[in-house]
């Protein structure tokens, strides 16, 4: 290796860890005495390092293959590239320490890190790894993908908080749908055994028979077939069914509500959206605990277990709802439209909702137990 070569290397080593020492800062991010920058300023910053990126691919393929740009030509190169990525950390720095609440700040960061992850490598790859051709436009455009994404990424609480929402809206939505399919499939089976009814008993037998000798030919585990299920099965899955969409129909009125509120969240409603995004969250694994009772086995106990949680996580939304102010869309408003219900009054419809097909849901597994018992 030659003096200039190893010279080189060091300062990519170097601006590499100038750079995760950038990412470590936004992490530790505290000094709110500087106002956040603008979406604009951080716009800017990512245009100006997606340019630094295509500026060393550009550079550094132009060079035949083992060659590299002269020391002068490369440390100006690292130096600019460095200052970009380092620009476009502090802005994200300033932003975390604004009013950066626990999700912004999480988002933050992991956009970054991402950013720089990828900056390194490219770095990494053209100045030590000696990367030439398609290899090095495969770590160029990995930068640029990053960096298109950090150009979406929220940079307010409000966003934030409302992207994290949609996520768990989306795995609600996910569930309901899965089990919806799997109730319209049975309904189909149960209209279609019914009206096959008079079907022969000969018919019934030797359809058993070959479906057995499948199974046997199969290997171990293959031939599993889940359970069917029954009338009251269904009857059940139906009311499981509405519970969900009951509970999608509150999530969804709760997006509403933080879309109401003004950009600038202050510091208590910031907690407030913090605590209703924690409760939103431990709906996802209630959800798929309660969809998968619903499948054939069921268990009484379980499903009305599983529906009681549900029940209650969604109880919590109402009492943790933020009242909020309305947002500067909504001051504008004609006059019927700033009438809307805002805060937990405008959850109260919704989580009825939830009630009432979590009471369906009660009434007829308690239907199904008194039938059992006879």
């Amino acid at each position: 290796m030659s003096g200039a070569s190893a010279t080189v290397q060091q300062a990519a080593e170097d601006a590499c860890t100038t750079m995760q020492a950038a990412l470590a800062s936004l992490k530790d991010a505290c000094d709110a005495s500087c106002p956040a920058p603008s979406r604009q300023q951080v716009q800017s910053a990512t245009h100006l390092l997606r340019m630094e990126v295509a500026k060393l691919g550009l550079v550094y393929n132009q060079q035949q293959q083992g060659s590299s740009p002269t020391v002068e030509e490369a440390t100006a190169l690292l130096g600019g590239f460095q200052q970009a990525v380092c620009t476009l950390c502090m802005l994200y720095t300033s932003i975390a320490a604004a009013a950066g609440g626990p999700t912004l700040r999480q988002s933050l960061h992991q956009t970054a890190t991402s950013v720089v992850e990828a900056c390194a490598a490219l770095i990494r790859g053209a100045v030590v790894g000696g990367l030439r051709g398609p290899q090095l436009m495969v770590l160029s455009g990995f930068c640029l993908e990053m960096l298109e994404a950090a150009g979406k990424a929220p940079l307010n609480n409000r966003t934030a908080i409302g992207r994290a929402i949609t996520r768990v809206l989306k795995q609600l939505a996910d569930a309901q749908k899965e089990l919806s399919e799997a109730v319209q499939a049975a309904e189909a089976e149960e209209e279609a055994g019914a009206a096959n009814g008079s079907a022969s008993a000969e018919q019934q037998n030797g359809t058993a028979a070959a479906a057995a000798e499948d199974d046997a030919d199969s290997d171990a585990g293959f031939g599993f077939e889940e359970e069917a299920f029954g009338a009251e099965q269904v009857a059940v899955a139906r009311h499981v069914r509405a519970m969900l969409a009951a509970t999608v129909g509150l999530v969804r009125a709760v997006v509403r509500q933080l879309l109401a509120e003004r950009e600038g969240l202050g510091e208590e409603a910031v907690e407030g959206w913090e605590s209703m995004l924690y409760h939103v969250k431990t709906l996802s694994p209630l959800c798929d605990d309660l969809s998968a009772a619903t499948y054939p086995p069921q268990d009484p106990e379980e499903l009305a277990s599983a529906a009681e949680a549900l029940a209650t996580s969604c109880a919590l939304l109402l009492e943790e709802c933020p009242e909020g102010a309305p947002s500067a869309a909504a001051d504008s408003a004609p006059a019927q439209e700033q009438s809307q219900e805002r805060g937990p009054v405008a959850l109260q419809a919704p989580m009825e909702e939830v009630m009432n097909t979590h009471r369906g849901l009660v009434q007829q597994l308690a239907a199904g137990n008194d039938d059992a018992a006879q």
